[in-house]
Formats: C-alpha cells, structure tokens, sequence
C-alpha cells in the first residue's frame, strides 16, 4: 500500500497542479525588495498624499474605560 502512494501521489500532485503554475507565494519568483520598492516608489510619487503616520496623527486618542477598545471603523453618533 506504501509504495503504491508512493507512486501515485507525485502523479496525482501533477495533474493537480500543471506545470508553469504559481505557487502559493510569489516572494521567490519576483523578490519582496523588488515588490516592496515598485509598491512604495508608486505611492510616493504623489506628494498631495499624507502619509498614514500624518493621517493617524491628526485624530486624538479616545480614552476608554475598561480594558478592551474597539474599533468599528466609524465615530459613533449620539
């Protein structure tokens, strides 16, 4: 029975997955510094864009009692 898995599992996996497909990470194909760099270089080159640090800065911390603060993405409206 082993040997017969043994066998039919590396076919099995081909027809699976044909050849010249991606695999489930494109970090080796490409190379995170290369994504990264391309991904930053477009976001930078428009200025009239705050960055998210000046975006976070702009909104004041809202104290909370407890432990636990949630974020809905929204202010509450009372």
């Amino acid at each position: 029975m082993a040997t017969a898995t043994r066998r039919l599992l590396p076919a099995l996996l081909k027809t699976l997955a044909p050849t010249g497909a991606r695999g489930l990470s494109t970090e080796k194909a490409v190379g995170a510094a290369a994504v990264v760099g391309s991904h930053t270089a477009k976001w930078m080159q428009d200025t009239s864009k705050k960055s998210p640090m000046e975006l976070i800065n702009e909104v004041p911390p809202i104290k909370v009692d407890g432990r636990i603060a949630v974020c809905e993405g929204g202010r509450q409206q009372n």
